[in-house]
């Protein structure tokens, strides 16, 4: 639809700004040291976090105070924008500077003054100060967002792309943390949510599948989603202009199933599929939150090579990206120990048959293989709608069903950004007004932002 319920979203903005000035403070900090060289490492990995989550915030909203943002100790208390070129030019050199200023062997080495370079081992609770990880960080969000601008500006996309697969990207999951107690569905923004059309018709053997299930060909079909009060695979539809798109019934994010999970009783499961009770509700259980999968990576590689910015086979990363992919959520599916069935995972056998399928083989290095890796790695962002949200804006390659107004009628457009909080108004009005100008003069969702030319 071309509305955004911005539930929770402004948490994102706000807290951003708050880490800038955590980041100011220590960039001084490191930069004032008794020998600034020492401080190389501690300096690459705060530009590294700093980048990352500039990068996240961009995407969402668009143009941003970036170079300004958390200088409010130097005399800067209301940071100017800048475009999301900009943010993306200055991040993507600051991870290239990281990378290539990080002293990997830093235990054997001394600075030009003859002082240890400092080594918080285990003060570095991501990755315990493992440098040459740290270069794989960096380089893997090189990959990502180098494929993000392509469209806009495929000189510096290619130019990251290609150095991160040189200089090594992630070969495993990113850093990642376990969400225990929480729960994914735990408010009213995602009562509403079920199986759509758009994301079922990718995991079946026809665009009209039978209820029974006996279209699926995708295994994480059984740990992403159930069945809906009749025991049956009913998607909700996508046009709401129809007689029969009516409202979903049920309530199958209910905590209280937790005493019936299988809703024998029928008190809970509507009309249509929901998200498995089991991964939308972790309160019992624990969930896994990844910077990065390693699935996600494959994919990436894989769109890469295909472009001619990598080497080796497209082929080979896609269809491992849909074996990690597979076998991860069916990891996180076997942490729910509260789910007293869980299914089996697939055996090899099966695994090869699905990739075998007439609708998920490798078409080759042609549109159709681009948008097969384009259409794996979207159903792979399960848990990670705005990435998804995301890849469908940048790489065009994913049709989606049209969604109309269930009222009017109305064709709706798919949302491009997500409006500033309110509060920006209030505290640094006169900036962000002067960004609206360029913008067209509103906050409005259906601007496209720089990278976002399809």
């Amino acid at each position: 639809p071309n509305t955004l319920n911005t539930l929770g979203v402004e948490t994102l903005w706000f807290d951003f700004f708050n880490m800038a000035r955590t980041y100011r403070a220590l960039e001084k900090r490191l930069m004032e040291d008794f020998d600034p060289e020492r401080q190389t490492n501690t300096l690459a990995v705060a530009n590294i976090v700093w980048a990352y989550y500039a990068l996240q915030i961009t995407d969402l909203y668009g143009g941003m105070p970036f170079s300004e943002a958390g200088k409010g100790a130097v005399g800067i208390p209301r940071p100017a924008y800048d475009t999301q070129q900009e943010v993306y030019t200055a991040s993507l050199t600051m991870l290239k500077n990281a990378v290539d200023n990080i002293v990997v062997d830093y235990s054997s080495k001394l600075t030009a003054a003859g002082n240890k370079y400092v080594d918080y081992g285990n003060g570095d609770v991501i990755y315990g100060n493992d440098m040459a990880t740290w270069i794989r960080f960096a380089n893997t969000i090189r990959l990502k967002h180098g494929l993000r601008v392509s469209n806009v500006d495929a000189s510096l996309g290619q130019t990251h792309v290609s150095e991160a697969l040189s200089g090594g990207v992630l070969e495993e999951d990113g850093f990642s943390f376990i969400n225990s107690g929480s729960n994914w569905f735990g408010n009213e923004f995602y009562f509403g949510h079920r199986l759509g059309e758009n994301a079922w018709k990718y995991m079946n053997a026809d665009d009209d599948p039978a209820v029974d299930g006996s279209d699926i060909i995708d295994p994480r079909v059984h740990i992403w989603y159930e069945t809906n009060e009749d025991g049956e695979w009913v998607a909700m539809p996508q046009d709401w202009s129809s007689d029969v798109r009516a409202t979903p019934t049920g309530s199958p994010y209910n905590s209280d199933r937790r005493n019936d999970n299988d809703d024998i009783g029928g008190q809970y499961k509507g009309q249509y599929s929901a998200f498995n009770w089991y991964m939308a509700n972790t309160s019992d259980s624990e969930s896994i939150e990844h910077s990065f999968t390693y699935s996600e990576i494959c994919f990436m590689k894989a769109e890469a090579i295909h472009k001619g910015w990598g080497s080796g086979s497209a082929q080979a990363q896609y269809e491992l990206g849909i074996r990690t992919s597979i076998a991860t959520w069916y990891a996180e599916g076997a942490l729910h120990n509260d789910w007293s069935a869980i299914p089996a995972a697939p055996t090899t056998a099966e695994v090869d048959a699905f990739i075998a399928n007439p609708r998920i083989a490798y078409a080759g290095n042609n549109a159709t293989g681009l948008q097969q890796i384009h259409t794996q790695r979207w159903l792979d962002y399960y848990k990670r709608p705005e990435e998804a949200w995301h890849l469908v804006k940048r790489a065009a390659t994913i049709p989606l069903l049209q969604v109309r107004h269930r009222v009017t009628n109305e064709v709706l457009s798919l949302p491009r950004r997500l409006p500033y909080p309110i509060e920006e108004l209030n505290q640094n009005g006169d900036n962000y007004s002067a960004y609206l100008q360029t913008i067209g003069g509103a906050d409005d969702i259906t601007v496209k932002n720089w990278w976002d030319v399809n």
